[in-house]
This record gives structure tokens, sequence and C-alpha cells, in this order.
């Protein structure tokens, strides 16, 4: 009878030394692999521990100590009793972590913060908001802008990647443009035309006075002198935007009058136009594959992406 007992407990005692090897590996790996990601994998290792030594103590205990049996009962009990209560705690702190993260936290992203940690997702946000401070568009285009293009870049995306953002930093935007362009941007920015938040001036190749209809001016591009006396009453703090290349190509008189005006001013042109000159501008950037090259930044085409043309 005491043999079979004895067999018993050794047995019991050999699958909890398994298993627990088993368990701290498990979560011990997970805890490495998820690199440092939650917390209760952690203490999911810790409490294994304890299970390894609870199957290894009393065995020891009982079969390699010289105590009389009373003896070794009572150690043994008196072991177990003490670390069940420690391990139980760490198994219960484990679990408030996830709980917590369960109720905190919305499903969709729960997955990724039990793996990858806290600590990532706030240097995710950390790095948003450095990205949000540097590209403040309202501040890195303050003043007068050249933006150079080619005639393979389709920099339509790059002007309304502008429009989209300086909208989104509560700035109202004109842009001058001609046909055939202005149909496109009329459909791509038809919301914000609607709600007012941009006018579109189309240069028109014709003798006609500027007339206006639902946010979008029609103007001769041979009588800017009218076109020019209008924008003086827009509203404090507006973005002008131009295309300056017909302009320049039909060597309009009145069209460097257009980049004079009170506002912070972008102006786009083809530099194989060769009359490229940068004078009066604080700086001058190009239109690149993933957007515009200012000052060593690049102001990404990140907004709206089914607005964009196809080059």
């Amino acid at each position: 009878m005491k043999t079979s007992i004895i067999l018993l407990l050794t047995l019991f005692n050999l699958i909890a030394f398994w298993s627990s090897l088993l368990a701290i590996r498990f979560w011990l790996g997970i805890y490495d692999r998820a690199k440092h990601g939650s917390i209760a994998w952690l203490l999911f290792g810790i409490v294994s521990v304890y299970m390894l030594s609870v199957a290894l103590f009393p065995h020891i205990i009982l079969h390699f100590t010289t105590l009389d049996l009373k003896t070794k009962y009572r150690v043994s009990a008196n072991y177990i009793i003490f670390w069940s209560a420690v391990y139980t705690s760490f198994f219960a702190a484990a679990g408030y972590v996830l709980y917590k993260a369960l109720i905190t936290y919305p499903k969709e992203k729960l997955g990724k913060l039990l793996i990858e940690g806290l600590r990532t997702e706030e240097s995710k946000e950390k790095t948003k908001l450095d990205i949000k401070k540097e590209y403040f568009i309202s501040d890195l285009l303050k003043g007068k802008t050249l933006i150079k293009y080619s005639h393979k870049d389709c920099y339509e995306n790059a002007v309304i990647e502008l429009i989209l953002r300086f909208w989104g930093e509560l700035r109202n935007v004109v842009l001058i443009t001609s046909y055939p362009k202005n149909l496109v941007y009329e459909e791509k920015l038809s919301d914000l035309l609607k709600i007012g938040a941009i006018k579109i001036v189309n240069l028109k190749v014709t003798e006609e006075c500027v007339s206006a209809n639902n946010n979008i001016i029609n103007s001769s591009i041979y009588n800017l002198s009218s076109l020019q006396k209008a924008l003086h009453n827009l509203p404090e703090g507006c973005v002008l935007i131009v295309e300056l290349s017909k302009l320049r190509l039909l060597e309009i008189p009145d069209a460097e009058k257009l980049l004079n005006l009170p506002y912070d001013t972008i102006a786009f042109i083809n530099h194989e136009l060769g009359q490229t000159d940068a004078k009066g501008f604080n700086r001058v950037g190009e239109v690149v594959e993933e957007g515009i090259k200012l000052n060593g930044k690049i102001i990404g085409l990140v907004v709206g992406k089914r607005f964009y043309l196809q080059n």
C-alpha cells in the first residue's frame, strides 16, 4: 500500500515536472518572441517556475532526507501551501493584466497590444505626433514657394495633396488653373467646392471679364489686373496656389502680380520651359514620385488616395 502511494506520488510529480518545464518554455518563449510584449506572458512564466519547484521539492524531501515521516509530510505541506499562495497570486496578476486589456482597448487592436505591448503603441503614437508637427503644411509653406516639375510628372497629385492638407489645417485655398486641368480639379475636389473651402479660378484664353458661379471663377488670362483686384478681397489666412507654366509660356505681363498678393503662395512651374527664375520666392522645391521634395523633406502623397490621378 505504502509502495503504491509512493509510486503514484512519483508519477504525479513527474507529470508536474515535465508540464512545468513545457510551460516555462512556452510562456517565456512567447514573451521573448513578442519582443517583451504584454507583461502577462512573463507572469505566466514565473508561475511555471513555481509549479516546477512545487513538483520537485516535496519529492526531494520525501526521498532524499533523513527526517522522520511525520516531519517530511509537515515540511512538504507547509512548502506547498506557501508557494501555492505565491504562484496563485502571480497567476491572478497575469489574469488581471489580460482582463484590463480586454475592457480598456478596442477588440480590433487587442491582439497587437498583447503581442507588441504598450510601449510599441506609445512609440507609434509619438512617431505620429512628430510627423504631424514636422509636416504642418501651414508652417512649412509660409510665404512664397516655387515648385518645379517636368512633363513626365503628374503634378496635379501634388496640387490635390496640398489642397487637402490645407483644408485639414482649416485654411481656405484659391487655385488658379486653366483648361483642361480645371475640369480635373472640379471633379476631384467637388466636395470642398460645395462647402466653400476652396475656390477654383479658371483662366480662359478669351477677353471676358471676371465671373463667378458656385466657387468657380472664370477670368480672362489677358485681363489678370481685374482678377488681382478681386483676389485682394479674400479673407486673411487664405492660401494661393498658381499653375504658373501657361502664364509664363504665353508671357502674360501681369502674371507676376498674382505672386505678390498678401497670401501664402505656392507656384507650380514646368522647369523644362527654361523660365524658372526663383527670384522673389522664399524656397524652391520639386515634384518627385513620392510627392513634393522641399528643403530635404518629402511632403508625401498620404491624403485620400482615391483622389489621385495616374501618371
